[in-house]
């Protein structure tokens, strides 16, 4: 390994610590989770009242670059009525997401997805074309290249429903 590759690996270990439980934590999510969800709780509400959609009728939220799950876990317990789809594309965190969705039933089996230019084509041809309401982004954008940015405006375009919002924090 090149040092600088050493020098990341070292920095992911001492961010994340798994549990027994199989539940990886991580300090950042941490850190931002409760204010992230009350943020994104107003919003959903907001949602909800523009669309006149009633809270028997779910929200669906689509989660790029999910992580740990901690996030997706915390978020689908919170908030009433909500589908949550996380992404991941490093697949040795599906069972981290899974570990810490376990007693979630609005939580559906993480999809190995990437942002990259061929992201509109690429694993989320399961997901229609403007299906989800919300499209979340947490602690991707400030350490991913410019082109996963510019990938997630793109697929916020292709999948979120018209009266729907793309949520970025980090």
């Amino acid at each position: 390994l090149t040092a600088a590759l050493q020098v990341c690996c070292f920095l992911l270990l001492m961010m994340n610590e798994v549990k027994s439980s199989g539940r990886i934590t991580c300090y950042a999510a941490e850190r931002n989770k409760h204010f992230i969800l009350e943020v994104l709780k107003a919003r959903i509400e907001l949602l909800r009242q523009k669309v006149q959609r009633s809270n028997s009728s779910p929200i669906k939220v689509l989660e790029i670059a999910s992580g740990t799950g901690e996030h997706a876990a915390l978020f689908a317990d919170c908030i009433p009525n909500i589908i949550y789809q996380p992404t991941e594309p490093d697949q040795s965190m599906h069972s981290s997401i899974r570990c810490w969705s376990e007693n979630n039933n609005n939580v559906l089996e993480p999809i190995a997805f990437e942002l990259n230019s061929n992201s509109k084509v690429n694993s989320l041809v399961e997901f229609k074309s403007e299906q989800a309401d919300v499209i979340i982004c947490i602690n991707m954008i400030h350490i991913s290249p410019y082109s996963c940015t510019e990938a997630l405006f793109s697929v916020a375009e292709e999948f979120l429903s018209r009266k729907g919002f793309l949520l970025t924090y980090g």
